[in-house]
């Protein structure tokens, strides 16, 4: 399945949210990566679950994990949550002061094979009290001194970006 579009339950954004600010917050400021899951359902991925990973080595710009424990814990959770692997997630921290939710070539690189994800929402977070411009294709906003933007990548070629929108439908 190609996504056309990405739909993430208000609970989920929280997580999201929150485990940028973690890693922004740490020592040296650290990305963060988890594992997304949910439903396909038309030509759209709902997410309903987003579940930080806490194995691996994290950097300032990069985490790097054993795909085979990763995959393990793919699929011990889509089975306790009785939900399809949509993909990953991971954050971008800001760099001199501006932050960027572009997709780079190691993003590209699936941390699970079997199955492999469809989607990559990437994190991007800013310490920053001005305030988000809407967009039609991010979910954008300021929380607690932050200004994210959370964007959504096709996880196959050409790896384009697809509109991220909220629902709080259960």
């Amino acid at each position: 399945m190609i996504p056309e579009r990405v739909v993430i339950l208000k609970g989920v954004i929280s997580i999201l949210i929150n485990a940028a600010i973690q890693g922004y917050e740490a020592t040296y400021k650290e990305e963060r990566l988890g594992i997304l899951l949910g439903r396909f359902q038309n030509n759209a991925v709902i997410v309903k679950h987003a579940i930080v990973y806490r194995g691996g080595e994290r950097k300032r710009t990069s985490a790097i994990v054993d795909s085979v424990q990763f995959t393990k814990r793919v699929r011990e959770l889509s089975q306790r949550h009785k939900a399809d692997f949509l993909g990953t997630f991971h954050t971008h921290n800001e760099v001199a002061g501006t932050i960027t939710s572009a997709l780079s070539i190691e993003d590209r690189d699936h941390l699970c094979d079997d199955p492999p994800g469809v989607v990559e929402l990437i994190i991007a977070i800013l310490r920053s009290d001005s305030p988000s411009r809407q967009s039609q294709r991010y979910i954008q906003g300021d929380v607690n001194g932050y200004r994210f933007r959370i964007a959504g990548y096709q996880m196959c070629s050409p790896f384009c970006l697809i509109p991220v929108s909220t629902n709080d439908a259960r």
